[in-house]
């Protein structure tokens, strides 16, 4: 695994708070390496199995995709508010991260996450 993906393992076992920007990068990642999970070493837990797995799995893959459409969702509506009419963004607090609905990573089967081996 890459320095980035240990750090990110880390932040997840260790229940750290994501930012937004981590939370939009590990989407990224794991929409670039999806196909790693076709790769011919995938079933002996090589490394593209302990890198997905490192950061997050499906469980992360699944949590970072609602978190990312609720961001997203979040900026449609600031846009929208920005326009001239009753409301600005200005009076709208600005939150990401739905306080009701959004589970934290930790809250997700992350007992998944297994240590990892020097392969």
């Amino acid at each position: 695994m890459t320095p980035v993906g240990i750090a990110r393992a880390r932040d997840l076992m260790n229940g750290v708070k994501l930012s937004p920007d981590t939370v939009r990068r590990m989407k990224a990642f794991f929409d670039r390496h999806e196909v790693d999970k076709k790769g011919a070493t995938w079933d002996e837990q090589g490394k593209g199995w302990q890198a997905w797995n490192g950061w997050g799995g499906d469980a992360g893959y699944a949590w970072a995709r609602k978190v990312v459409r609720q961001m997203d969702s979040r900026d449609k509506e600031l846009s929208q508010l920005a326009r001239p009419g009753p409301k600005s963004a200005a009076q709208t607090p600005c939150h990401h991260f739905c306080e009701s609905d959004c589970l934290p990573f930790s809250a997700l089967n992350s007992r998944k996450i297994a240590p990892f081996s020097d392969r």
